[in-house]
């Protein structure tokens, strides 16, 4: 199990790197966090055949939507 996970930690730091460092200015997170979870997922199965990425969900972070206007408080 502890090699799995440090296995898994190694590999999201490369994925994150590797994506990260061929960002475009202005490119939008969304755009980067499907890049990085796409790679991760494929890195972490090359090793770990079965493994899975899924989403993260955080309850205590707000969700911003981008070009949604916020609706006006009367």
């Amino acid at each position: 199990m502890r090699t799995a996970q440090r296995d898994a930690a190694e590999m999201a730091n490369r994925a994150a790197y590797r994506v990260l460092s061929n960002a475009r200015r202005g490119e939008m997170m969304f755009t980067l966090c499907s890049e990085f979870k796409t790679l991760y997922d494929l890195m972490l199965k090359e090793k770990h055949p079965g493994a899975k990425v899924t989403a993260c969900v955080s309850d205590d972070i707000e969700i911003v939507p981008f070009d949604i206007p916020r609706p006006s408080n009367p």
